[in-house]
């Protein structure tokens, strides 16, 4: 069986207790860009400061190391 292994914004999301649409709601993303980038990641600058806010965390916590 295959382990999953989810990225660091959706652990920040879980860890907050929050839906992809309540994390939506907060920041004025939409869910279907908040699921795209628990898979892909986040690409652009201003949206991982939104995400980090509503998330009360730093960008570096919900940003995947590559090298990893």
């Amino acid at each position: 069986m295959k382990k999953r292994t989810y990225s660091a914004l959706r652990r920040a999301r879980i860890r907050m207790g929050l839906l992809q649409i309540e994390l939506a709601e907060r920041t004025g993303i939409k869910q279907s860009a908040i699921s795209l980038m628990e898979r892909r990641g986040i690409r652009r600058v201003d949206k991982a400061l939104q995400i980090a806010r509503a998330l009360q965390c730093t960008v570096d916590e919900i940003l995947d190391d590559p090298k990893k």
